[in-house]
């Protein structure tokens, strides 16, 4: 097996001593990046969550604003409005009996989900921006 190894190392090094070194041709890199720039393709931005999508979750957020602000928040009037008649007895208060929502937390919500919708195109802007 030795003797074996020992001609094939032999047999690499002679190959390697008679071949030259190659070298590109002058240019080379310029040439391939013309022919890639010719070559691009435009891929059409499709985003990842649709606008039927988006207005979906809007107006959810607008209907939880909306029952948030005509009823007051220490109530729990909102709940009565939710039932299920499809033939058993099921009501929320009796799971949460005293459900009682700050209005500070409410209006963090509020906040929270005006500042989201303010940054969203903001951050599209400047990406849009950037890659232009």
């Amino acid at each position: 097996m030795d003797t074996n190894k020992k001609h094939i190392q032999d047999l690499t090094d002679k190959i390697m001593e008679e071949s030259s070194l190659e070298s590109p041709p002058f240019n080379f890199t310029a040439n391939v990046m013309s022919q890639l720039q010719k070559q691009t393709i435009r891929i059409a931005y499709k985003p990842l969550i649709s606008k039927k999508v988006w207005a979906l979750v809007a107006a959810c957020i607008l209907i939880v604003v909306v029952f948030t602000f005509n009823n007051s928040v220490s109530e729990s009037s909102w709940l009565d409005m939710i039932s299920f008649t499809g033939g058993f007895n099921y009501s929320l208060e009796g799971l949460i009996p005293n459900l009682e929502i700050p209005k500070t937390y409410v209006y963090s919500l509020v906040f929270l989900a005006l500042f989201i919708l303010i940054q969203i195109p903001y951050i599209k802007y400047i990406n849009n921006k950037r890659l232009q």
